[in-house]
């Protein structure tokens, strides 16, 4: 059993090709939060990881094939990691009214190894007004007060981003731009010059041949809003789309370099699936081990389900948060059966998910604190541990 735990761990946390679902450190997307939580249940509780094992007893067949699942998914993700293929565009991310702490752009949690010396990689470049995700802006650099004239505002700080890498188009596509902003676009030897537009929306069109080309893209944005002044239109956009003679979308690969082969990406499937069958198999296992968290589970998947489709408030959301954790204590006390304290680690998660349904537009949104705030304050240790590799 303990065999199984190691290898699926290894599995987990081992990075590979971004277009994987299990990419590796950082753990940034719900599966891996889901599989992460699982995996520590049965590491930190001695009692659950006993009985999980007494499921597994006398059944060698399941044990070997989980164990060789989990080492094929470390193969797996060893083989697209040595490959050094991706998907998207390397950005690299500024703003004029501070230098970043280390390099010349900003350190990101997507990217902490700075692959492709970029903050992050965007899988897609198509970002509104509020989903721009800068995780660099809470820091105390930038600890603008809202409350003094003339300072300038956190909601619209300065802009600049510089993308480079290549893009493969099998046929004839038009690439279609819309901004917020200024800037400038490179595509093989043709340069277009984005004309400043603050006011408004702007879009330009690009016919691009097929083949493999290199792809540069400057955006700035900067409309010197500050604390008191008139805001002249909305905050930066920016959104890039490739489209075939009928306007429909078209077949692009957009990477940093050698975009990934399709031999590459059933690697990366397989990988996928093979890592949700062994942690499937744990977490069915831990479920039957306690069997109280049976229903317990079945509560919590009907708490984030009402919590999301019912679009509750605030108020309401922590009542139902903080009345499954009572439950849970509840039944702890009550009926103290082994192992349940550690299952109840990932049913817990569960009302959490719902609520951050509710606050965050998906997962890997940023949200932004008000200046002044304790919260910022903290955010701001954090890039530090982040920027400098030290606590």
């Amino acid at each position: 059993m303990s065999w199984i735990v190691v290898a699926a761990c290894l599995g987990l946390v081992l990075p590979t090709a971004n277009y994987a679902i299990f990419d590796g450190l950082p753990l940034s997307t719900v599966p891996e939060a889901g599989a992460a939580t699982l995996l520590l249940a049965v590491i930190v509780s001695r009692s659950l990881r006993q009985g999980v094992f007494a499921r597994f007893t006398g059944r060698v067949s399941v044990t070997r094939v989980l164990v060789g699942l989990a080492s094929a998914v470390i193969v797996g993700k060893t083989v697209l990691l040595l490959s050094g293929t991706a998907l998207g565009l390397p950005g690299c991310y500024t703003t004029p009214l501070g230098s970043p702490a280390n390099g010349k752009c900003e350190v990101s949690y997507e990217n902490p190894g700075f692959d492709y010396g970029a903050t992050r990689v965007d899988r897609a470049i198509s970002f509104g007004e509020r989903d721009w995700n800068l995780s660099f802006v809470n820091s105390s650099r930038f600890n603008y007060y809202s409350w003094v004239r003339g300072n300038r505002r956190r909601d619209r700080l300065p802009l600049a981003v510089t993308w480079l890498g290549r893009l493969d188009s099998p046929r004839d596509v038009t690439l279609e731009l819309t901004y917020v902003g200024e800037g400038r676009l490179g595509v093989g030897k043709a340069q277009v010059e984005l004309a400043p537009s603050y006011d408004g929306k702007e879009v330009v069109r690009v016919s691009l041949p097929p083949g493999r080309q290199l792809i540069s893209l400057v955006y700035r944005f900067d409309d010197h809003s500050a604390v008191g002044s008139r805001v002249r239109g909305p905050y930066g956009l920016l959104s890039v789309r490739f489209l075939d003679d009928h306007g429909r979308t078209a077949d692009v690969t957009l990477s940093p370099g050698r975009p990934p082969r399709t031999s590459h990406r059933v690697v990366a499937l397989l990988s996928d699936l093979a890592l949700l069958v062994v942690v499937g198999a744990l977490g069915i296992s831990i479920l039957l081990t306690a069997k109280i968290a049976i229903p317990l589970a079945l509560l919590a998947l009907a708490v984030a389900v009402g919590i999301a489709r019912c679009g509750l408030g605030g108020q309401a959301v922590y009542l139902l948060h903080w009345g499954f954790a009572a439950t849970l204590l509840a039944t702890l006390i009550a009926r103290p059966t082994p192992g349940l304290l550690a299952a109840c680690l990932p049913l817990a998660s569960v009302p959490v998910l719902g609520r951050l349904t509710l606050a965050l537009p998906h997962p890997g949104s940023v949200l932004y604190r008000q200046a002044g705030n304790d919260w910022l304050t903290y955010e701001s240790f954090a890039r530090t541990i982040l920027e400098t590799g030290s606590l």
